[in-house]
């Protein structure tokens, strides 16, 4: 997903509420962004990142990305 022409976020990307995405930034596909972060530099696929500066704090692997988005895990 693109948001505007500087700031990229791909898919399966969760953020938390009230999170800020500074211009020029690429977000990963499946990371998940803490609340009330500030994200000011590119992070990569398959992270859990969150602060102020959002800094990466784990790697997800791909697995549990996969069974998050599975319709069985709809809450």
């Amino acid at each position: 997903m693109t948001v505007n022409s500087s700031v990229s976020i791909g898919q399966g990307t969760r953020i938390g509420a009230g999170s800020v995405i500074r211009d020029h930034v690429r977000i990963g596909k499946n990371c998940l962004i803490g609340m009330g972060s500030v994200v000011t530099k590119d992070l990569p696929d398959h992270v859990i990142a969150f602060g102020n500066p959002c800094r990466i704090q784990r790697e997800q692997s791909e697995r549990l990305c996969i069974s998050l988005d599975s319709p069985q895990h709809s809450p």
